[in-house]
């Protein structure tokens, strides 16, 4: 089984290899960083009951509410976090959500280029979020 550290690794590793980094390497290297990070606050021992809280909660408001729209997993985690209480939680949702919009970009935008900085900042984000937020060796 694997865990989300190494696919973090891996993107890294992706990212910082000698030579030119080719449009298609830094479009999968932003989904590799983006997936990385989900996974671990996914199953992060705080965040994740966080997580599954909001969504018991979200569906039970959506089910007396037609006007909730759905949530895919990945747009109620960034929810979860950016209404949580905690600022330092909202900043984490912010920080996530930055990541799934370069990751879309990365994946669908093909007639869009990818920022030439995009790469390094977001693995600066990731870096921010698995050490200072879920205490992973990166």
């Amino acid at each position: 089984m694997i865990n989300p550290s190494e696919i973090y690794t891996e993107a890294k590793r992706l990212a910082t290899t000698e030579g030119i980094i080719s449009e298609a390497r830094q479009r999968t290297v932003l989904g590799r960083i983006y997936y990385g990070v989900y996974h671990a606050v996914d199953s992060h021992e705080t965040l994740g009951p966080i997580i599954v809280a909001f969504d018991k909660e979200y569906r039970e408001r959506r089910n007396n509410n037609n006007q909730l729209k759905h949530l895919t997993a990945h747009k109620m985690m960034q929810e979860a976090l950016l209404t949580h209480r905690d600022a330092g939680y909202r900043y984490l949702g912010a920080q996530l959500r930055t990541l799934f919009d370069r990751r879309i970009l990365a994946d669908y935008r093909l007639n869009h280029r990818v920022p030439p900085n995009f790469v390094t900042d977001s693995l600066d984000i990731a870096e921010e979020i698995l050490a200072e937020y879920l205490g992973m060796d990166v």
